[in-house]
Formats: structure tokens, sequence, C-alpha cells
């Protein structure tokens, strides 16, 4: 069965690009995605339109049907009511993978939109039993789908006149960047992180622990692990921001 969030843990790095020029890159979609959408994403998000995007979040850590309700709700959407079994059509949304399309709203006019989705094998979109057969996905097409504004004589007259006289227009806009290391068998460690320029500096940090979750269909990329945490800082600018102690809090339920 697909996990939670699948589309997304198919591809390695999603980057973005208008002339030529990287915008955004975001490498471990599926974990950062994943990351995201538990933050953002309503828990009324995956009983509407959530699985147009196949997010469905789990309720338990095995693929069992009757424990894990988001895994039967998904085997059902994917297995049971397609004709034929095991077809699906998913639609994404660029807000829920680059940090610049949730932020820009403005008409772009003139460029070239170049997107790259760099594949990766299937285990981690693929969840299963020891019991079920190995998995597979195989993509046969993908659409990008781009809204075209039709402006009306007096807009259009508007924008003529920002271009001809080369107007310069702020692009502000969060990048999302995603970043992954070994975490080292102490009690204690310190993670250096750092932004792609200068200029950029980090609004907030996301941090989530995966202990043997990829690379095996028995394990599930969509589900993160406690790992005994109990505190964590950062230091920022020599700053240090404050403690937060996460007790028994478990990331692998809803």
């Amino acid at each position: 069965m697909l996990t939670n969030n699948a589309v997304m843990h198919l591809f390695n790095n999603i980057k973005y690009q208008r002339l030529g020029q990287e915008i955004e890159s975001l490498f471990h979609p599926g974990q950062a995605t994943t990351m995201l959408g538990l933050l953002k994403f309503p828990d009324d998000f995956q009983k509407s339109k959530g699985l147009n995007q196949l997010w469905m979040k789990d309720s338990h850590t095995t693929a069992h049907l009757q424990n894990n309700i988001g895994f039967a709700a998904r085997q059902s959407y994917v297995i049971k009511k397609p004709d034929p079994k095991g077809t699906f059509s998913f639609r994404d949304s660029l807000k829920h993978i680059f940090g610049f399309c949730d932020d820009y709203d403005k008409v772009v006019y003139g460029f070239k939109h170049q997107l790259t989705l760099v594949r990766k094998g299937d285990n981690d979109a693929i969840f299963r039993n020891n019991a079920a057969d190995a998995g597979k996905v195989v993509l046969t097409k993908r659409s990008w789908y781009m809204p075209h504004v039709l402006p009306n004589l007096q807009e259009k007259l508007a924008l003529y006149k920002t271009i001809e006289s080369k107007s310069r227009i702020p692009v502000g806009y969060r990048m999302i960047q995603c970043d992954s290391i070994p975490v080292p068998q102490t009690r204690n460690f310190t993670w250096r992180l750092s932004v792609k320029s200068a200029p950029e500096k980090p609004c907030w940090i996301i941090v989530a622990f995966q202990t043997d979750q990829s690379g095996n269909q028995e394990h599930n990329p969509s589900i993160f692990n406690q790992c005994n945490c109990t505190n964590m800082f950062v230091m920022l600018n020599s700053r240090r921001y404050p403690e937060i102690d996460y007790g028994n809090t478990n990331f692998t339920q809803q």
C-alpha cells in the first residue's frame, strides 16, 4: 500500500527554475513536506481534499487495516475503489513543496518555467506488512497545470508601463531547506546548520527523528520517532533560544 504523502516520497529532489535560474530546490521532499504538512494541515484536511494528494495520516505504526485508520483509508482509495485496481491519479500543489509558491502571489510575465523531478526507488512510497509481496510504482503521465491570467485593457496597460519602465519588484519568500544527518550514539550532540546564501535568515527550524524508516517497504518513512529526546535548543548568532521540553511526546501518532 502507498504511504501517507507517497507521491513526494518517489523523488530525491524537486527543483523549480525560471529562465534557467534556480529559485528553489528541495531535497528529501518526502520527509520535508510530511513534516510541514503535519504542522500546517488541519485534522479535517485528510477527510476532504487531502486524499487528492494521498494525504491520510497513519494512526498506528503497523501496516494493519484494523489498527491503522490511515493505512485502511489509503488502501480503499487506491486498491478497492479504482477500476482496474491499483491505478491512481493524484494532484499535489506546488505550495505543498516550495515556499516560493506559498508566498509569492504576483503575476509572472515573459519567463520560462522549469520543474525538475529527480526520481528515486519505490521503497519509501510503499508501506506493507511482511506477508505481502513487494510493490512497485509506475508513473505513466505527469502534467503541470499553471493558471493563466488575462488582464483587462486597463490592467494590461498598467502592466506594460511597469515592464517598460523596468521597475524593480521585491520578491520576498520563505525558502524550504531540508538536511539530514545520522545521529551519533551519544547522549548529547550538536548539529551545525547553514543557509544557502548570506542574505538569508532562518525563520523557523523543524527537527524530527527517524529510526530505520527509509529504504524498506516494511517500514514507514512518513512516521517520525520520539527517540527519547528530552530537550533541545538553538544557538543563532551566539544567542541561545529557550529549551523545548518534549517529555513523552510521541511523534508516531496523529
